[in-house]
């Protein structure tokens, strides 16, 4: 949201002043464009009215690609999307640009089926403005094509016969939309190094950067949670048709199992997957079958719908807020201090209080490729258990650090209440604040 404001008064982002060290501070490309121009409509609109009505767009695309024939496949398959994979739904509650690129992407597919090329090159160029995971849009053409030509008579029940002819020229406006979208950019020419660090360096990461949540694998009952309705279901449609989805999806599944981020693409694919088999189609119309898949989704809604807040936070926001606020008000925080934080604490204390300075732009990542030998001592800051941290921000030029000591350990904040180099400026529940110790003459 931070930057969707620097938009509002900047008009063109490409400088990030409040991210000291990231790539950002100089070299900010803009991989979510649209999705921060979107996010401009939030000072004027709730975010949670904001997410909703996304949430509500996707299903609504979502329903339009699956060409469903009946009410009760749309109710059906509308409880499916909303409650078989309730950290799914999770995910889309953290109001990310994947609200905006699922549209984007049923809508791609919906299009492609109609072999309208004109929206496929313009859905494509779209997407890579949107979200980093615009590629997909390419795997999916390639899949088709190649289900088409190498191993299966069709990929799409509508279809009595592959067409290979408009499957080669989807896959070319496919890849023109997308690298249009790379090469016409408004972050010219800082979107080249911000698109190669959300594919390549994320896929390949160097093994001295932080391994973030969504990078680990989810571990079986995050898992579980996610896709074991789903791949119920997929057993029961028995492969016969939507092979270059059904294949995505297998693929899918596999890789999630080492990387949790993995189910932003995976689900999507899996939902339309069973949305347009037939088999399944049929089995709703079994009273016992439907029967059991509601009682299913029931105990889902009951038993795991607790769960949403969990996989939409992974720390206390609300505890951050706070904090981030009174260091706004206070009297005794000058404009443009350097506040020492952790680099998932960047969304809201650059949204709160974009007047400071802070280490991170979000991803480690970027603080990795600015500087690796000062993105390591930060590192060494969060985890080394064995040296005393207490000199590494005000080394690096920080005034003040805040420290969540649930998240980061009774250690850490123990240790710099007890060094002597800092004092405690706020308390806020797990959150402190704390400002560097002022020496005379220095």
């Amino acid at each position: 949201m931070a930057v969707a404001r620097e938009y509002n008064s900047l008009g063109v982002v490409s400088q990030i002043s409040w991210a000291n060290d990231s790539i950002w501070k100089n070299e900010y490309g803009d991989t979510h464009l649209i999705y921060h121009q979107l996010l401009r409509m939030v000072d004027f609109v709730d975010v949670d009215i904001w997410i909703s009505f996304w949430i509500a767009l996707i299903l609504f695309t979502y329903l339009i690609c699956s060409k469903l024939k009946s009410n009760l496949e749309v109710v059906y398959f509308s409880l499916i999307f909303l409650f078989s994979s309730v950290p799914f739904i999770g995910r889309l509650m953290f109001g990310k640009g994947l609200l905006i690129f699922l549209v984007i992407f049923f809508l791609f597919i919906h299009r492609w089926k109609k072999k309208d090329g004109k929206w496929v090159f313009l859905l494509s160029f779209l997407a890579i403005w949107t979200y980093p995971l615009a590629p997909l849009l390419l795997v999916f053409a390639m899949m088709v094509w190649i289900c088409e030509r190498y191993f299966f008579p069709r990929f799409i029940t509508e279809m009595e016969s592959p067409d290979l002819g408009w499957s080669k020229k989807g896959i070319v406006l496919t890849l023109s939309g997308l690298l249009f979208g790379i090469l016409i950019h408004p972050s010219f020419p800082n979107q080249f190094l911000a698109f190669y660090l959300e594919w390549w360096a994320q896929i390949i990461k160097p093994s001295d950067i932080e391994p973030i949540a969504e990078w680990n694998p989810p571990g079986f009952l995050l898992f579980l949670k996610t896709y074991y309705i789903l791949i119920i279901l997929f057993f029961l449609t028995r492969f016969k048709e939507n092979i270059a989805l059904g294949l995505i999806a297998i693929i899918g599944i596999f890789v999630s199992c080492f990387n949790t981020k993995t189910l932003e693409w995976t689900v999507p694919i899996l939902l339309i997957y069973l949305s347009t088999s037939i088999e399944l189609r049929k089995l709703i119309k079994n009273k016992i079958f439907l029967a059991i898949s509601f009682f299913v989704l029931v105990i889902q809604l009951l038993y795991l719908g607790s769960d949403l807040s969990t996989h939409s936070k992974f720390v206390s926001a609300d505890q951050a807020r706070n904090i981030a606020k009174s260091s706004c008000i206070n009297s005794q925080i000058p404009n443009k201090s350097k506040i020492f934080i952790r680099w998932d604490d960047f969304p809201v204390f650059s949204y709160e209080c974009p007047e400071h300075i802070y280490p991170f732009g979000m991803n480690p990542i970027y603080s990795y490729y600015h500087n690796r030998q000062r993105y390591l001592m930060i590192r060494r800051f969060w985890e080394d258990k064995t040296i005393d941290p207490s000199a590494i921000p005000i080394y690096l030029g920080y005034d003040y650090l805040v420290i969540n000591s649930k998240r980061d350990g009774e250690f850490l904040s123990q240790n710099i209440s007890q060094s002597g180099k800092w004092n405690l400026l706020i308390e806020f529940e797990n959150y402190f604040l704390f400002e560097k110790v002022k020496i005379e003459g220095r």
